[in-house]
Parts: structure tokens; C-alpha cells; sequence
């Protein structure tokens, strides 16, 4: 994610940046989220896949483990990835069609 740049003290600083931006921005989402595997409400809605396909890009590009520290929003991932719509898409290779923003 951060190959952008060969110098790796910038990749380390920038590595910085974006673990600090990532624990900001997921320490607000945990405070606001709702318990029941959703941002908001009971059901499943754009914001949940937003943040989905956020997630999936940091735990699988850039720092697996990172949602481990937010539980609210670790069930959100996870009740996102469960849904059988959701779980079919990824399973037929769709989710990575985009792959990362490429």
C-alpha cells in the first residue's frame, strides 16, 4: 500500500501517518457504532459497505489484525462479510475484480 516511494524513511514515516489516521478515524467509527454488527441501526445499509471495503483493504493490504482494537467494527466487517449476497460476490472472485483501488 505504501510502495509508492523506494526511500524507506519515507515509507516509514508515511506507514506513521496512516497507522495515526486509521486509529483516529476507527476510534471515532467504534465510538458511533452501533452493537449489533451495523454502523446504524439493525440492517444493512451503504455505510456498512463503505466501511467494508475500507476494512477489507486494510486487513488484507495493508495490516491484517488492525480491527482486532475495535470490536463494534470488527462485527460490522464481519456481519458484512456473512451477508450471502456479500459472501457470493467475494466468492466468485468480484471483490478483487477492483482489487485496491486498481
Amino acid at each position: 500500500m505504501l510502495d509508492f516511494t523506494p526511500d524507506e524513511k519515507e515509507k516509514e514515516e508515511k506507514a506513521k501517518e496512516v497507522d495515526q489516521l486509521i486509529a483516529e478515524k476507527f476510534g471515532k467509527c467504534e465510538k458511533l457504532s452501533g452493537s449489533d454488527g451495523h454502523l446504524v441501526g439493525n440492517s444493512l445499509l451503504w455505510c456498512d459497505l463503505v466501511f467494508f471495503n475500507l476494512a477489507q483493504t486494510i486487513e488484507e493490504a495493508y495490516k491484517p489484525g488492525t480491527l482486532q482494537n475495535y470490536p463494534k467494527l470488527a462485527k460490522v466487517y464481519a456481519t458484512v462479510k456473512a451477508n450471502p449476497r456479500i459472501a457470493k460476490w467475494i466468492a466468485e472472485g468480484q471483490a478483487g475484480h477492483y482489487q485496491y483501488g486498481v
